[in-house]
């Protein structure tokens, strides 16, 4: 504790010979205080990222501090031979070594340890939290609870839980946290089983993927089928509202499986929406994307396709309104993008009844043959229609809002969407199409074939 007291006491009075309470580097350069615990190290020598939460112990515990409610069970900093298994910390592999402890002959029935941290910046769409940890049981196979909360408002699930009686040596495990906005806590609990001692240690804690412009591994992995997770699609954890990953509300196209979801309830918001957000692609990469869909319910609201381009804003490329029966079904788009691009699915709540859901997605790189698009929409092509030759009028596709022309179905209401002039029979699902056959003025709107 004196150690740690001193290092903060430097820090506060170097930061004080900084212009504007700036944050002056124990290397002597001064950074804007907004910089400190950005997950980045800024100052030449990282002093910036000295308490921010990733931590091996050996000299302090990084901004970490126990919060537990009785003064006897408790997280403490201490040389990993405080036990006799495992001996070793993490980091070091020496006795010698520190890492975050929790004794197990302290605990009793109505014991839980807390150990915190506060979040004070935004992290970046892929930022996940990692550790190491051991839990050692000499007596008993009765399984102790470690887990890791987020703190905040409104609350959320739990990120991580961890239920067994030991392991076997040092395992790691890791917790997504994603672009959640600063101010939340996270806090790890452990809980031992009644009258059993166990002890508990943590090692090496690290944000991984958080500072701005970081890019995860694996980001181009966008079809998913959600068997296994969310693949590279990143929940919104600035949206009001999360996918849920599901399996049983709805059987499957291809039989029973994963797919994501959210529900309207009484109590929800119908302004609430959730969103999945994919890294920007490198331009050229990406040509089409299919998908399933399921929107049903006597109150549901919307479902998006956004696109946004390095540079731009977002924009809707596709869109569904209100139910669509209690059926799963098919969307195509094509992209021809000479910009980074990057994809976001969005579900609005829009009512108090229904549920909204999507599944299989593929992601089509310039080195893949596209499927035939099965529903023509005319926002990325012509679908591989061509003009009749020496033809009386010409097909051409244009942009136009739906102020100046009403030619989509009222549940695809983009104001930036493409439109023909003359459309032909489109084959569907169910055999229908729209058709408009107007001059300049198309006011008249587009009608059923």
């Amino acid at each position: 504790m004196k150690q740690i007291c001193v290092l903060l006491s430097v820090l506060l009075v170097v930061v004080s010979s900084c212009p504007d309470g700036g944050f002056n580097c124990t290397s002597g350069e001064c950074l804007p205080a907004r910089l400190v615990c950005n997950f980045k190290k800024d100052c030449e020598d990282g002093s910036d990222e000295l308490f921010c939460g990733s931590c091996d112990f050996e000299h302090h515990s990084c901004g970490w501090n126990s919060s537990s409610r009785t003064a006897s069970y408790r997280w403490r900093r201490q040389m990993a031979n405080i036990t006799s298994v495992p001996g070793l910390d993490h980091s070091t592999g020496n006795a010698s070594g520190h890492v975050m402890h929790v004794a197990g002959e302290e605990g009793h029935i109505s014991s839980t340890a807390y150990l915190e941290y506060f979040v004070d910046n935004l992290a970046a769409l892929g930022c996940q939290i990692s550790f190491w940890y051991y839990l050692y049981n000499n007596s008993s196979s009765s399984s102790s609870s470690l887990n890791l909360n987020m703190i905040r408002s409104p609350p959320i699930p739990e990120l991580l839980h961890i239920s067994k009686s030991k392991t076997d040596g040092w395992e790691k495990a890791t917790a997504l946290i994603g672009n959640q906005p600063g101010g939340y806590k996270l806090e790890f609990s452990f809980k031992p089983p009644y009258k059993v001692a166990i002890d508990v240690m943590l090692d090496d804690v690290m944000f991984e993927n958080c500072a701005e412009g970081d890019v995860p591994a694996g980001s181009h992995q966008l079809s998913c089928d959600f068997e296994e997770d969310t693949c590279s699609w990143y929940h919104d954890r600035t949206a009001s509202l999360l996918w849920r990953r599901e399996n049983g509300a709805y059987s499957k196209p291809t039989g029973k499986g994963y797919f994501m979801l959210i529900s309207a309830k009484n109590n929800l918001n119908i302004s609430s929406a959730a969103r999945l957000i994919s890294f920007p692609r490198p331009e050229g990469h990406v040509t089409c994307v299919s998908f399933l869909y399921h929107i049903f319910g006597n109150s549901i609201g919307s479902l998006k396709f956004i696109t946004k381009l390095s540079g731009e804003e977002e924009t809707v490329v596709w869109m569904r309104s209100g139910t669509q029966g209690n059926k799963w079904r098919f969307a195509d788009l094509t992209f021809d993008s000479g910009k980074p691009i990057q994809f976001i699915i969005e579900a609005v709540v829009g009512g108090t009844q229904g549920s909204i859901a999507i599944d299989d997605l593929k992601v089509y790189s310039e080195t893949d043959s596209c499927p035939a698009e099965r529903e023509c929409t005319f926002q990325g092509s012509l679908c591989g229609m061509l003009p009749r030759p020496f033809a009386n009028s010409s097909w051409s596709r244009s942009m136009g809002g739906v102020e100046a022309c009403h030619r989509l179905r009222p549940s695809h209401r983009s104001h930036s969407g493409d439109r023909t002039r003359l459309l032909p029979e489109c084959p569907a699902v169910e055999p229908a199409c729209w058709v408009q056959s107007c001059g300049d003025d198309c006011s008249d709107g587009a009608h059923p074939c």
